[in-house]
Protein backbone atom coordinates (compact mmCIF):
# COMPACT_ATOMS: atom_id res chain seq x y z
CA UNK A 1 0.00 0.00 0.00
CA UNK A 2 2.82 2.39 0.53
CA UNK A 3 4.45 2.08 -3.35
CA UNK A 4 1.64 4.68 -4.43
CA UNK A 5 2.42 7.39 -2.25
CA UNK A 6 5.91 6.96 -2.86
CA UNK A 7 6.06 7.12 -6.61
CA UNK A 8 2.67 9.29 -6.56
CA UNK A 9 0.76 6.11 -8.63
CA UNK A 10 -2.28 6.69 -7.46
CA UNK A 11 -4.19 6.26 -11.00
CA UNK A 12 -2.63 2.72 -11.11
CA UNK A 13 -2.26 -0.81 -9.89
CA UNK A 14 -4.30 -2.81 -7.07
CA UNK A 15 -5.25 -0.07 -4.71
CA UNK A 16 -7.01 2.53 -7.37
CA UNK A 17 -10.49 1.97 -5.32
CA UNK A 18 -8.81 3.72 -2.58
CA UNK A 19 -8.19 6.69 -3.87
CA UNK A 20 -10.85 9.48 -4.95
CA UNK A 21 -11.44 13.21 -5.45
CA UNK A 22 -12.75 13.89 -1.72
CA UNK A 23 -8.90 12.15 -0.18
CA UNK A 24 -7.14 13.50 -2.62
CA UNK A 25 -5.60 16.57 -0.19
CA UNK A 26 -4.49 13.98 2.79
CA UNK A 27 -3.10 11.16 0.34
CA UNK A 28 -1.19 14.04 -1.54
CA UNK A 29 -0.04 15.83 1.96
CA UNK A 30 1.12 12.01 2.90
CA UNK A 31 2.85 11.53 -0.48
CA UNK A 32 4.99 14.67 0.17
CA UNK A 33 5.61 13.44 3.93
CA UNK A 34 6.86 9.98 2.46
CA UNK A 35 9.37 11.30 -0.44
CA UNK A 36 10.44 13.86 1.54
CA UNK A 37 11.76 11.73 3.88
CA UNK A 38 12.87 9.18 1.12
CA UNK A 39 14.98 11.71 -0.48
CA UNK A 40 16.44 13.26 2.96
CA UNK A 41 17.54 9.70 3.78
CA UNK A 42 19.47 9.49 0.79
CA UNK A 43 20.72 12.49 0.73
CA UNK A 44 22.06 12.70 4.14
CA UNK A 45 21.37 8.84 5.71
CA UNK A 46 18.76 10.76 7.78
CA UNK A 47 14.96 11.00 6.10
CA UNK A 48 14.44 13.57 8.99
CA UNK A 49 13.16 16.70 7.50
CA UNK A 50 11.45 19.86 8.22
CA UNK A 51 7.96 18.99 6.79
CA UNK A 52 7.70 15.83 9.63
CA UNK A 53 6.81 17.80 12.50
CA UNK A 54 8.62 15.42 14.66
CA UNK A 55 11.50 14.20 15.61
CA UNK A 56 12.76 10.54 13.88
CA UNK A 57 14.94 9.05 16.29
CA UNK A 58 17.45 6.15 14.88
CA UNK A 59 17.00 2.63 14.11
CA UNK A 60 14.77 1.13 15.55
CA UNK A 61 12.76 3.69 16.56
CA UNK A 62 10.57 4.07 13.48
CA UNK A 63 7.95 6.82 12.54
CA UNK A 64 4.06 6.50 11.92
CA UNK A 65 2.48 8.31 8.89
CA UNK A 66 -1.09 8.86 8.44
CA UNK A 67 -3.92 10.87 6.94
CA UNK A 68 -7.33 11.61 6.70
CA UNK A 69 -9.33 12.33 3.95
CA UNK A 70 -8.13 16.80 4.48
CA UNK A 71 -4.81 16.15 5.99
CA UNK A 72 -1.63 14.00 6.88
CA UNK A 73 0.94 14.09 9.66
CA UNK A 74 3.66 11.78 10.81
CA UNK A 75 4.26 10.69 14.60
CA UNK A 76 7.35 9.18 16.07
CA UNK A 77 6.19 5.54 16.47
CA UNK A 78 8.45 2.67 19.47
CA UNK A 79 11.59 1.10 19.14
CA UNK A 80 9.62 -2.25 18.34
CA UNK A 81 7.94 -0.20 15.00
CA UNK A 82 4.63 0.31 16.92
CA UNK A 83 2.51 3.44 17.40
CA UNK A 84 2.80 5.07 20.93
CA UNK A 85 -0.67 6.95 20.35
Amino acid sequence: MDLPFVFGTFDEGLFTFAFSRRNEPGRLQLSKLMTESIRAFVRTGRPQNRGLGAHWGRWPHSMVFDATDRSADARPGSADGRSRG
